[in-house]
């Protein structure tokens, strides 16, 4: 059986969820029956580039800095014309035009995945991207409810295929024992983490707003941002406004994910727009309990009152409320951390998401 190329194309590697599907997915490739290649249309600032190269899978990295910028647009038909994919596999909505633009599409299938993100429009795609859509050969849902809107777009059913995003659950879960003292907090220290990318949709701000309604209640209670984005100075302004700088810890992009994870008591994804996904399952791979935006992809992840809470977006009373339960009852949210890792093996293995992915390519 002949290798299959397999081109990847995304906007960015920063934290987000298409970035860290992609590694986890490329990183597994079988080797004897896929060569794997991801190009990356801006800067690769985030940890999952190196992750990649660690693999063994090139990455391409084409600087896309300004609207009005032939250095991708060669880059990429350069890239294109050495590596002669079968198949490109395209990220969010950028890689799908830019695909479009370069003529990638000649000769090739194309298999399109997360392209509706707060940033790109969200769920309200215009009738060129809808068109893209339709157009493609396949396009890869995480659950029921994007695989409706698809549809909705005009998607034919035959195309949308449901793959759930995958997560690795590491056994035993590791631990960043010098956090605290890297946060200069004392040993005894209460964390509650959100992890980025930081944009206004994602909730942050009602986070740092929610941790100030249930931090005097909560003994030494901090809030842990990690990750970084366009939304940060906004954020340290207002953090600073509020006069909550002691309490308001900006971690940076972490490749210790899962370690700093599993130093918080509750993990929150405040996400207004219905992203996120990816941070919940972080979390319940960890066994850590989950407070979370009641939105439709969210709650096709957790499970209310058993893997986690669900919460109205924007609510910050109520994820005050909620967070403040579990830190009363320990015992509560051990058992929903637990439930939530459990939840994370049987509904969504990474090796699992990967063999859909290998169907898919060998369709």
């Amino acid at each position: 059986m002949p290798v299959r190329k397999i081109l990847h194309i995304i906007p960015n590697l920063d934290y987000n969820a298409a970035a860290k599907q992609l590694t986890l997915l490329a990183g597994r490739m079988p080797r004897d029956r896929f060569e794997t290649r991801v190009a990356v249309l801006q800067q690769a600032s985030g940890p999952w580039a190196d992750l990649l190269r660690k693999a063994g899978v090139r990455v391409d990295v084409l600087d896309w800095r300004r609207v009005i910028d032939p250095t991708p647009y060669l880059g990429l038909r350069r890239c294109l014309a050495e590596f002669k994919p079968d198949i490109l596999h395209v990220w969010r909505l950028s890689g799908l035009r830019w695909a479009v633009i370069v003529n990638g599409w000649a000769g090739r299938r194309v298999i399109v995945s997360m392209p509706f993100a707060a940033v790109d429009g969200g769920y309200n795609l215009g009738f060129i991207d809808r068109a893209l859509l339709v157009r493609a050969d396949r396009v890869v849902a995480c659950g029921p409810f994007e695989a409706e809107r698809y549809r909705k777009m005009g998607v034919p059913e035959r195309k949308v295929a449901i793959i759930p995003p995958g997560i690795e659950v590491p056994d035993p879960p590791p631990s960043a024992p010098d956090l605290r003292t890297e946060l200069g907090l004392k040993p005894e220290a209460r964390l509650v983490v959100v992890v980025g990318p930081f944009e206004a949709q994602k909730g942050f701000r009602d986070a740092i707003w929610a941790l100030e309604l249930v931090h005097h209640l909560c003994g030494d209670l901090h809030l842990v941002l990690v990750g970084t984005g366009p939304d940060q100075k906004r954020l340290e302004r207002f953090t600073r406004l509020i006069q909550a700088t002691p309490r308001i810890h900006f971690a940076g992009p972490r490749v210790d994910l899962p370690a700093l994870l599993n130093e918080a008591e509750v993990v929150w994804v405040p996400d207004r727009a219905g992203g996120s996904i990816n941070t919940a399952l972080e979390a319940m791979a960890v066994a850590k309990p989950v407070v979370a935006s009641r939105l439709p992809t969210l709650a096709e992840v957790i499970v209310d009152g058993v893997t986690g809470h669900l919460v109205p977006r924007g609510d910050k009373a109520a994820l005050a409320r909620r967070t403040r339960w579990l830190l009363d009852d320990p015992g509560r949210g051990t058992q929903l951390g637990e439930a939530g890792r459990m939840r994370a093996v049987e509904a969504f293995d990474v090796e699992a998401m990967t063999r859909r992915f290998v169907s898919l390519y060998d369709e």
